[in-house]
């Protein structure tokens, strides 16, 4: 037999017997050319919610009060409904009221470094302790806590081993990636105050120095206004997030100086009165704004214990206009 590519020739074994040829070795499959296509993640069956008429409610409030010294804005955070006083450390402004005897007797607390003030806003979400409103004074001691954190982590140390050259252009400031960080903290912040809200059933109030700041304007001369004592980030994030942002100041009178083109004699002045005044509508002098619809300005009463009445009756729509002024100055 003539050997052929598949077939053999018998082969003599040791005592001379026949052999048949093995099969023939198979080869394995070729691989596809580039990677293997993974298999499909299952996911989780996605609930699409339903449109539905929502119940008309009034919530608690997300309130900032933006005023300038000596306003009044720890009185009227202490008079709201069941408070609570939150303070950062330096502020100590419902602390003296309180000694004076000018704001009631409530519990109160102050906050040191920004762990224990988002640790403290958890608790009070779990067990508000009865509180109906917690007032946080004041925001721009918030944000310190929020920076000393923050800067902290980037020198790697101890917010009391921090040095000026980790606040400086090769630590916190360096190309603003301090303040980037924080304003990723900050929103923690402020997702721990919408708890409060939401699953306390809380008022939440926070209250804000003012600081005078120039505005670089596009369409003509630069220009003064006022603003929170806090970086722009900071700003813009708790004002959106907030329902109502609140100006307060005193009346004020010009005289003298020059309105546009329009010269007065001499050089003006100032008077200030004592009458206070709450703006709600945002212009280019002032941050503001509302959602109830609150009158654009009104006057607050001659008698402090009535600052969070009058605030309340502008929010809930209970004294606007004519009305509100005949309930505080009638």
């Amino acid at each position: 037999m003539t050997p052929t590519a598949t077939t053999k020739a018998p082969t003599s074994g040791g005592n001379g017997s026949k052999t048949a040829a093995p099969p023939p070795r198979k080869m394995p499959p070729i691989p596809p050319r580039g990677p293997t296509a993974p298999a499909p993640f299952a996911q989780a069956a996605v609930e699409i919610p339903e449109l539905e008429m929502a119940t008309p409610e009034m919530p608690p409030v997300r309130l900032v009060l933006n005023g300038v010294e000596g306003w009044g804005k720890t009185t009227l955070g202490a008079l709201a409904p069941d408070p609570a006083m939150i303070m950062a450390r330096g502020e100590s402004g419902y602390l003296t009221l309180l000694g004076a005897d000018r704001v009631p007797h409530v519990p109160s607390t102050t906050v040191e470094r920004w762990p224990a003030l988002l640790g403290l806003c958890d608790k009070l979400a779990a067990d508000p302790k009865g509180r109906k409103t917690f007032v946080f004074d004041a925001l721009g001691g918030f944000e310190r806590l929020c920076h000393e954190h923050v800067c902290a982590q980037m020198a790697g140390k101890r917010v009391e081993d921090l040095t000026e050259n980790d606040w400086g252009e090769k630590g916190f400031l360096s190309f603003h990636k301090g303040f980037e960080i924080a304003a990723g903290e900050w929103l923690k912040f402020l997702q721990r105050l919408d708890r409060l809200v939401t699953v306390a059933k809380a008022n939440v109030v926070l209250l804000s120095h003012v600081r005078i700041e120039k505005v670089q304007n596009p369409m003509g001369p630069d220009y003064d206004r006022y603003g929170s004592n806090v970086h722009k980030k900071t700003w813009a994030a708790t004002a959106a997030w907030a329902d109502c942002v609140l100006f307060g100041t005193y009346s004020t009178t010009i005289i003298g100086g020059s309105v546009g083109d329009k010269a007065r004699k001499g050089k003006a002045s100032a008077d200030s009165g004592t009458a206070r005044i709450v703006h709600a509508e945002r212009c280019d002098a002032w941050d503001a704004k509302n959602r109830y619809g609150c009158d654009p300005s009104f006057w607050m009463p001659y008698d402090p214990a009535q600052s969070w009445s009058a605030v309340w009756d502008q929010i809930a729509g209970q004294a606007r206009g004519d009305d509100y002024a005949k309930k505080y100055f009638s």
